[in-house]
């Protein structure tokens, strides 16, 4: 891998195991109670979040990089369906589908960046 590739998964890793931590730490604080979902939906994503970002890290592959991004447009999907279903819900499902749309667009970045 290069060193531009390096780089770059590295800090996506890095904003994958933040972000996750943040949503783990302050699950009770994501917005009002009528359109939260509940913590623990929260923490489960922080923490599948922090594990992903953790495994980039570790093992810095191509492959490990493919994975994640596989997850992250399979949990992208599967919140534009929760908006599409659960009307309280659908702005805590919209931002976190866009968010996982942002980290498998940077996960592309990375591996187009992998010589």
């Amino acid at each position: 891998m290069s060193s531009i590739g390096r780089r770059y998964l590295a800090a996506l890793a890095v904003a994958q195991a933040v972000r996750g931590a943040a949503l783990v730490m302050h699950a009770n604080r994501t917005g009002s109670a009528r359109q939260a979902p509940p913590p623990w939906v929260v923490k489960a994503l922080g923490v599948r979040l922090v594990g992903q970002g953790v495994a980039e890290l570790a093992w810095p592959r191509r492959a490990t990089v493919l994975i994640g991004a596989a997850v992250d447009l399979t949990h992208a999907g599967s919140m534009l369906i929760a908006a599409a279903i659960l009307p309280p819900y659908r702005r805590a499902a919209l931002g976190s589908a866009a968010g996982a749309a942002a980290s498998a667009a940077a996960a592309g970045m990375v591996l187009r960046n992998w010589t």
